[in-house]
């Protein structure tokens, strides 16, 4: 995200690290108040007009963003924006559905973040493998499963999918670095995901320039009680000219809307009405789907 403002040359006030306003410094030493700079990164609470009394009267020009919210607050606080840069087209509607008389009036942009940048431009190397696979927070006997699908269409998968699971579970795990290399030797990435902390690793997925293939689910943490208006999804910074979302609703039998929080979702399908659906394939629906995004490759 920073690096996409330092492409462009910006000028703006990182809060990302929990830099108090005293902290701040500019190069080399010299002291800095919001006021001086039209780009203001993840402000959150602390921003007020007591610690920034600058900023209380802020350009119309002022920029807020790009801001990483997973639960609502610091947006809403902040009562003198006007322009503020989200992730996704599903991060717009969230914030405009959560509250939209206090977003009316307001520029809410979207850029979908790290896309465009060039940390994880594919380098110029022989494709090696047809598929790799970002497998995380899903039933386990879904990866096997799509695999199964990939090895009946002819297709060739990279041996170490990106895999998450907690500290020492052989097999799974990975560092940034295998990101970029392992999508540089596949023609494309399917995503079965279930829920991001901050979804950075789809994100540099994407930024790879490897065309995604996603099983979305309808799944999230349950935040207390907040919920979004809109229906959720495990790619919440999917930007669509990185591939296709395949929404749960489309090729699980068992689905149900699932506003309620993760504390409701079952893994597994159950027999008992009162229990949510878990995951239930559609006979023969990923192979379709992945036979059509194959052909569009």
């Amino acid at each position: 995200m920073l690096k996409g403002l330092d492409s462009l040359g910006l000028k703006y006030l990182n809060f990302c690290n929990g830099t108090f306003p005293k902290e701040i410094k500019s190069e080399p030493k010299e002291k800095k108040d919001a006021g001086d700079f039209n780009i203001l990164v993840n402000p959150s609470s602390r921003f007020s007009k007591t610690m920034w009394p600058s900023q209380a009267s802020a350009r119309d020009s002022t920029l807020i963003g790009p801001c990483v919210e997973s639960i609502f607050g610091s947006l809403f606080a902040v009562k003198n924006w006007k322009n503020f840069l989200v992730a996704s087209e599903w991060h717009r509607q969230v914030f405009l559905k959560m509250s939209p008389k206090k977003t009316k009036g307001k520029n809410i942009f979207v850029w979908p973040i790290g896309v465009d940048t060039e940390k994880y431009k594919p380098k110029d190397e022989k494709v090696k493998y047809d598929c790799i696979i970002h497998a995380k927070h899903r039933n386990p006997n879904e990866l096997p499963y799509i695999e199964s699908v990939l090895k009946k269409l002819g297709q060739t998968l990279h041996p170490q999918s990106l895999r998450w699971a907690p500290p020492g579970i052989p097999g799974c795990g990975y560092l940034p670095q295998a990101i970029t290399e392992r999508c540089n030797e596949c023609k494309y990435c399917i995503i079965l995901d279930g829920a991001e902390t901050q979804g950075i690793a789809n994100m540099e997925i994407m930024s790879t320039n490897t065309p995604v293939l996603v099983f979305d689910v309808n799944a999230h943490y349950n935040y207390g009680g907040v919920h979004t208006p809109i229906e959720a999804t495990s790619v919440p910074y999917f930007s669509d000219e990185c591939g296709m979302v395949l929404h749960e609703k489309e090729y699980n039998i068992c689905y149900k809307d699932n506003h309620d929080g993760v504390d409701k979702y079952k893994d597994l399908p159950t027999d008992n009405p009162g229990d949510r659906r878990g995951i239930k394939w559609k006979e023969n629906y990923a192979e379709e789907k992945l036979s059509e995004f194959l052909k569009n490759l």
